[in-house]
């Protein structure tokens, strides 16, 4: 496990990622305004909450590891959106 700041990191730089392929999706497929706003601003809360969660103090070890698998999860399910609505 890294450090506390390396998660947050992670946390930001994943979200970056999952803004900047929206608005990819929303310059290439223009139909899509409304999904893509909704995966935005889905990612946008989910990082607010994991930010939330790291900056709890006294965790142990496996509550870290944990935020990481449900910052994993919560990319894959963001990316699999976006996938979706490029299929349309």
């Amino acid at each position: 496990m890294g450090s506390i700041r390396r998660l947050k990191k992670d946390i930001n730089y994943l979200t970056d990622e999952i803004v900047q392929h929206s608005l990819l999706i929303n310059l290439l497929y223009k139909d899509n305004d409304d999904e893509i706003k909704k995966v935005i601003e889905t990612a946008m809360e989910n990082r607010n909450d994991l930010i939330k969660r790291v900056n709890i103090r006294n965790q142990s070890k496996s509550e870290y590891k944990q935020i990481r698998e449900d910052l994993i999860a919560k990319t894959d399910k963001a990316f699999e959106e976006l996938s979706k609505l490029t299929e349309k």
